[in-house]
């Protein structure tokens, strides 16, 4: 799941993994791209096209009842799932960016054009040209498919100081790829955090959850263990995608308060393939939006021999307005995103254009 490096303690903090051999179950098999295309037309030919579903609660604005119901699909609500950022600016609903005009293929930042949509490079990355962006990175987490030792293997746990991460197997069920982060502030002065990411799709029962922490998380020191170190804090936010047979089914949103999480929305069906909007969060599952290099990424085996790196099939993606959501903005020091064999762990130390990483 990741690049390697020379140096091993390096190997924390970059996201990648040394390959090696994984037993796979009979109903969890190791992903090629051509059953990867086959399953990419069988979820075309079943979901149709691309497109965001308004879903209204029947209190909007009730905070003694955030859990909502799905209403009948409307064909009134269908809207484009990446609006003209002008009509963004006007209308403020919640909207996933276009993540390729955000980053480069490798990753790094585009600086294409200007606030004016003008193309000229102006020395300020385009997410906050776009976006109104506070910050974006891209997170490099490369699949080990099921085959593979994985440098981020995680073996999860109920506090997150007792979360390990290691060097084993991660079913490709539960694989992570490349994570997308942006954090915007709308002329409405609502702060909204964004996140894709890429996975591969298999046909068993998962989750991903993407965990908001105010409080630093980071990865300790040990070989080949390493523990987490960190807690969570109230008003933390954990986001709960799951995936019924490999397709995204539901998704929870809950804070943390005391010492539980609290649901505050939740979501109970698909996206499909497209966009389910609701008034303080939305979700979308799709094709991965950037194709990325292979040059320069090598994964290796248990013997020390080259993998080929397969590229993903799927890209889910949340978005929440957090002073919806919670009624007021709220800041955090960093991301992890799970699943219950893997994890990408994310620090950001916010600075006027962009936030440096602390990555995995």
């Amino acid at each position: 799941m990741g690049r390697l490096v020379l140096i091993a303690p390096l190997l924390l903090i970059t996201s990648f993994a040394w390959f090696g051999f994984s037993n796979q179950e009979a109903d969890d098999p190791a992903i090629s791209a051509e059953h990867a295309t086959r399953l990419i037309a069988n979820q075309s030919d079943r979901t149709g096209e691309y497109s965001t579903t308004d879903q209204i609660p029947e209190q909007v604005g009730d905070p003694d009842k955030k859990t909502t119901t799905p209403t009948p699909e409307d064909l009134d609500s269908v809207v484009a799932a990446s609006p003209d950022p002008e009509e963004r600016k006007k209308n403020e609903r919640l909207a996933m960016p276009e993540w390729e005009k955000i980053f480069n293929p490798n990753g790094t930042l585009k600086d294409e054009v200007n606030h004016t949509g003008t193309i000229t490079v102006n020395g300020v990355p385009d997410y906050i040209d776009i976006y109104d962006g506070v910050y974006a990175e891209f997170i490099l987490e490369e699949f080990s498919n099921g085959i593979a030792t994985d440098m981020s293997a995680l073996l999860p746990a109920e506090k997150i100081s007792d979360e390990v991460i290691y060097r084993g197997e991660v079913n490709a069920a539960h694989d992570l790829g490349h994570v997308y982060f942006l954090r915007s502030m709308g002329k409405d002065d609502h702060a909204r955090v964004y996140v894709g990411i890429e996975r591969l799709i298999v046909p068993v029962d998962s989750f991903i959850e993407i965990e908001f922490n105010q409080l630093p998380v980071k990865v300790g020191s040990g070989n080949p263990w390493w523990q987490l170190k960190g807690e969570r804090k109230d008003g933390d936010l954990l986001a709960r995608i799951n995936l019924t047979r490999g397709q995204p089914a539901f998704v929870e949103i809950e804070e943390w308060q005391g010492s539980a999480y609290a649901l505050l929305d939740t979501y109970n069906g698909s996206p499909g393939h497209g966009c389910v909007r609701q008034p303080a969060f939305m979700y979308c599952s799709s094709e991965p939006p950037i194709e990325h290099p292979t040059q320069g990424f090598e994964s290796w085996d248990s013997n020390f021999q080259l993998v080929e790196t397969i590229p993903p099939d799927n890209f889910l993606q949340l978005g929440v307005d957090l002073k919806r959501m919670l009624g007021f903005n709220r800041n955090f020091s960093g991301i992890l995103v799970r699943t219950p064999e893997d994890i990408v762990v994310k620090g950001f130390r916010a600075s006027r254009q962009t936030a440096f990483l602390d990555q995995y």
